[in-house]
């Protein structure tokens, strides 16, 4: 059995953001038809998107930042940290 990952001294984990708290943020933007209009013309990315052992993309995933650049949006904001 694999050890569990633990970063080395100095070294810093990639930040990731829920997709679902993504969605909702560009939901609240009014883009989520063309978002999901991206996703079905890109069979890879929609199923990178909906794979359900995965329900957080890191915030720097570029595919991500591209699809949200298109829409008009700023990623820094959609992918922005959640607050509770």
């Amino acid at each position: 059995m694999a050890a569990d990952y633990a970063p080395q001294k100095g070294e810093r984990l990639k930040r990731t953001v829920l997709k679902s708290t993504a969605q909702d943020r560009v939901i609240a933007a009014g883009k989520w038809a063309e978002a999901f209009a991206e996703l079905m013309a890109n069979p890879v990315m929609f199923a990178r998107w909906y794979v359900p052992c995965r329900p957080a993309v890191y915030s720097d995933d570029p595919d991500t930042v591209k699809v949200i650049q298109s829409l008009g949006l700023d990623p820094a904001e959609i992918l922005a940290p959640e607050t509770v």
